[in-house]
């Protein structure tokens, strides 16, 4: 069942927020990939390279977008992508739910 990341911190400066994101926002897929309770934004982040480009799938202000990405170098660890934002997790009913609230 499909989880999602929603957005608790931009950092300023970061790729997120180059590319518009914004707390609040739920990530729902990266590059087509659905995130699931066993495939986290941290694992889809993880598997590229800095410099990647990827394409988010963000729920906001009720509906669907997406949002292209160029991740960046890690600031602890040059070699690490970096997206540049803390999240949490949500399990697939609050996920469903609160995509229910927003219509």
């Amino acid at each position: 069942m499909q989880s999602g990341a929603v957005l608790t911190e931009v950092i300023e400066g970061s790729p997120a927020e180059a590319s518009g994101l914004r707390p609040g926002n739920i990530i729902v897929s990266v590059d087509g990939e659905p995130l699931t309770e066993g495939f986290s934004l941290a694992d889809a982040i993880g598997m590229r390279e800095p410099g990647d480009r990827v394409a988010l799938e963000v729920w906001r202000r009720g509906a669907t977008d997406e949002v292209r990405v160029k991740l960046g170098q890690h600031p602890d660890n040059a070699a690490a992508p970096w997206l540049g934002v803390r999240f949490t997790t949500m399990s697939p009913p609050d996920t469903m739910r609160r995509f229910n609230d927003d219509n």
